[in-house]
């Protein structure tokens, strides 16, 4: 299903103006030798961890070309990318203490023509199925 999104966004005249953030929420009980870091909250004092690492794939002509980060990004960097992407005021919550995918990005570089991703190879078997019933818990 991302796949087919990505691609259909990629080639579309949308593309050049487009920045596409995958990410995942559950970091999925792997190891994780880096421990989470702690922030105090500004109001309480009190302690909240950030949560261990989990995967980020940013997908877009202005992304750095076969770059891996090694700088601390949050699920809020998302959302303060989009606050400086349209001059947005922050929400002074996660967003402001989050970077904006600052070391991600090269804006300054032509735009880098999309490639089609092949899809994987399961898809025939993730069209084919039927949406989930609901459940009452």
């Amino acid at each position: 299903m991302v796949t087919s999104i990505v691609n259909a966004i990629g080639q579309s005249n949308y593309w050049k103006n487009t920045a596409i953030v995958i990410t995942w929420d559950e970091w999925g009980g792997w190891f994780d030798h880096v421990l989470p870091p702690q922030y105090a909250d500004p109001q309480t004092g009190a302690y909240e961890g950030l949560g261990y690492r989990t995967p980020l794939i940013i997908v877009s002509p202005y992304a750095k070309n076969h770059y891996v980060s090694k700088a601390q990004h949050e699920t809020a960097s998302a959302l303060h990318f989009v606050e400086k992407i349209f001059h947005l005021p922050s929400l002074g919550t996660a967003d402001a203490r989050a970077d904006a995918y600052n070391d991600v990005f090269n804006f300054s570089q032509s735009p880098t023509p999309f490639k089609k991703i092949p899809p994987p190879p399961n898809s025939q078997y993730c069209a084919s199925q039927q949406d989930a019933p609901e459940t009452d818990y």
